[in-house]
């Protein structure tokens, strides 16, 4: 089927698409990040520690990259993969706020909170809407 005839993706989808990659972008900053200022952050012993920044920063990275692809190219895969994705990002940014970093809840919390339910509705908007879910099967099809 010629490129014009493509259905074109939602813009749901495509602001989905311009979260993950910015999000895979800071990650992999915060990656570099902690490697060039290692030994500072060890010497002024800065809590959790490199390894964990760095560490994590690595994974979510490496998690980002595939699942910005599949929504790139409408893959079918990507809507299982971005819905677990979005989700465990959504925890781990609760479980490290909460429990890593210094200070327990901080006073913008329900402001956090709300960004983080933001951000699950538009994932939901994004993937299961009727238009948009066709949008990655007839993607597949296309490409046969």
């Amino acid at each position: 089927m010629t490129e014009n005839r493509r259905r074109k993706r939602p813009l749901s989808v495509t602001v989905l698409l311009l979260i993950v990659v910015w999000v895979t972008i800071h990650n992999g900053v915060r990656f570099g990040s902690a490697i060039a200022a290692w030994s500072t952050l060890r010497e002024f012993a800065s809590p959790p520690g490199p390894l964990y920044i760095a560490l994590t920063g690595l994974f979510w990275t490496l998690a980002g990259w595939p699942v910005a692809y599949g929504l790139y190219l409408g893959r079918r895969w990507a809507r299982g993969v971005t819905a677990i994705a979005v989700v465990l990002y959504a925890a781990y940014y609760w479980l490290d706020r909460l429990f890593v970093q210094s200070g327990g809840l901080r006073p913008n919390w329900p402001f956090a909170l709300a960004i983080t339910a933001y951000m699950l509705g538009l994932t939901v908007e994004a993937l299961v809407l009727p238009g948009n879910a066709s949008f990655f099967a007839e993607r597949e099809h296309h490409e046969r």
